[in-house]
């Protein structure tokens, strides 16, 4: 039998119902009529509140039971009557059968209502699906002091940090089921999920901080979706997967497989429609020391070269990207009193304003660094922010940011023996001889095992970037309120007034020098390490010796010793 809208839509909240997404659909649907509404202006407005007004008056109509005006006699019923049993069959079965289809056309029966089989998400399933849009290889966390969103949840709203998706919902699904062999779950229902504060990329208004090796081959391959044949070059997750055999071989990423190595042949320069077309494409390039967008122009097969001179970089850094961003979550995963991970970066220079300032004011705003970290200790989790009047963010700044970190964590789990850092690559902060150096002297000064691990370029983006924004947004939010805020001492009295998560402790300029008569010495005589830009992994293993590995867990390391 053929349903009303009214009846589908009832049988619609009945299923949101049964799978417990009810309430999120209706929490999602306000929010979004509720942007619809505060946009309408005018002649539009005027029509939507009359068509409303009208919905609810006819909505309260049905309410009011209204006694009919006019009923049927005696004689009319039984006549009626009569003329239906004359046509009724004669079986008794079947005559009651047909009797009880009219009560039930004419709704003096209940329709009969064979509920639709549907499953209910196991809430460790929903629980795997939110962790893994949370992942940071999955979305980023956006750093900035008004990347917030305020989201309401049952026990009242709540401010979160904005994250940013790397993918589409699509890709994103795809990879959790691959991920996840044995969860099943719809790409509807996966993008229900999906929490508030994390918004997909659509909702960004001016993307930054992109990775150079993905963004130069995502142009190369939109310019060329129009001319080769297939779905090579449809999206870069499918181009890249459509290259090797294995994604998670190293051989294969590498490029050192011999069945992948024509897959760019067979899938891309076999699929070309007409390589003499002109076309033009855009490409990133560092003009002395800045970055510059410059469009391109050629034929398809010009363009395809181009592509096909950067896929062996791109490939040995996605598989980088993704060898890293999975030892990281493990590390997370396994992390308990006494082996702990913890995710270091500075945050951009904060700049030092005043509300009400003079227009001159504005030509000489000060600013302090703030180097965050945050710490997955199993159970427990530590973040810290550490603002200074020093912004050069050299070797002494980070070092001493490193031993209150390290001194902070061990008063907190006296039973710790292993700390893991994760960093991104920045060769001015971390990625540099100077830290693999200060790493042994810290192994020894606090008996701990250390390692460090850096992020493939332009990947480093965590729960780190949050603090900082959070931070910055809390002070800033004082100083508008007229607070004074000159130095790094007035920024921590503020941030601390407001909050007691993060731990705040100012680097003072004593302390930096302190760490630079100290450690001078030692890093004077320091050596260059071999093949430093490669490495994304350093473990101390002896008083002067450290093990560099390509990533985390690749079988093949050096020994460097100092």
């Amino acid at each position: 039998m053929v349903l009303t809208p009214a009846e589908k839509q009832k049988r619609y909240r009945e299923n949101l119902v049964k799978r417990g997404l009810y309430e999120f659909t209706k929490v999602k649907h306000a929010a979004r009529m509720k942007v619809y509404r505060r946009k309408l202006t005018g002649l539009i407005r005027t029509k939507y509140l009359a068509a409303h007004a009208d919905a609810q008056r006819r909505y309260k109509g049905k309410m009011v039971s209204n006694p009919n005006k006019s009923s049927p006699t005696i004689q009319t019923v039984a006549k009626a009557t009569k003329k239906v049993k004359q046509v009724l069959p004669k079986d008794p079965i079947k005559k009651k059968l047909v009797i009880q289809a009219m009560a039930e056309s004419v709704g003096l029966l209940p329709q009969p209502f064979a509920p639709r089989v549907s499953r209910t998400l196991p809430l460790k399933v929903k629980e795997a699906i939110l962790h893994y849009y949370e992942r940071d290889d999955i979305s980023y966390q956006m750093p900035g002091k008004r990347d917030t969103i305020v989201v309401k949840e049952y026990a009242g709203k709540k401010t979160y940090q904005k994250r940013i998706l790397l993918y589409n919902l699509r890709e994103i699904h795809h990879m959790f089921l691959q991920d996840n062999p044995g969860i099943d779950v719809s790409r509807s229902v996966f993008a229900q999920l999906r929490p508030q504060h994390i918004m997909v990329k659509s909702s960004m208004s001016h993307r930054v901080c992109l990775c150079l090796y993905h963004q130069n081959v995502s142009l190369l391959i939109d310019a060329l979706s129009k001319f080769i044949n297939g779905p090579a070059c449809s999206d870069l997750h499918t181009f890249t997967k459509i290259l090797v055999c294995d994604e998670s071989n190293e051989q294969c990423m590498f490029s050192n497989c011999n069945y992948c190595s024509n897959n760019f042949k067979l899938h891309v320069e076999s699929k070309i429609i007409d390589e003499t077309v002109k076309l033009k494409w855009f490409q990133w390039n560092n003009n002395r020391g800045h970055a510059e967008k410059k469009e391109q122009e050629g034929t398809v097969k010009e363009c395809v070269q181009c592509l096909s001179q950067q896929i062996k970089k791109y490939l040995n850094h996605v598989f980088i990207k993704r060898q890293q961003s999975k030892f990281f979550e493990q590390m997370k995963d396994n992390s308990d009193d006494k082996s702990i991970v913890i995710q270091v970066d500075y945050a951009d220079n904060f700049a030092i304003e005043e509300q009400d300032a003079i227009q001159s004011a504005h030509w000489s705003t000060k600013t302090i660094s703030i180097f965050t970290a945050h710490a997955w200790c199993g159970p427990l989790n530590f973040s810290f922010a550490l603002p200074s009047n020093n912004v050069t963010h050299n070797k002494y700044c980070t070092n001493t940011c490193l031993d209150y970190i390290i001194s902070e964590v061990k008063q907190y789990l006296p039973d710790l023996k292993r700390i893991m850092f994760f960093s991104d690559g920045a060769a001015s902060q971390f990625k540099q001889r100077f830290l693999f150096r200060n790493l042994i002297r810290l192994s020894i000064d606090y008996n701990l095992c250390l390692s460090w691990s850096f992020f493939a370029t332009s990947h480093g983006k965590g729960v780190v970037d949050g603090i900082g924004g959070i931070i910055k947004r809390i002070v800033w939010k004082e100083i508008m309120t007229k607070k004074q805020c000159k130095t790094a001492s007035d920024f921590v009295l503020l941030a601390k007034s407001k909050t007691n998560t993060i731990i705040l402790h100012e680097i003072t300029q004593a302390a930096i020098d302190a760490s630079e008569q100290k450690l001078q010495q030692i890093f004077n005589d320091t050596k260059s390490v071999r093949d430093t830009q490669k490495l994304h992994h350093v473990t101390v293993v002896g008083e002067d010796i450290i093990e560099c590995r390509l990533y985390s867990e690749s079988t093949c390391c050096w020994k460097v010793r100092f």
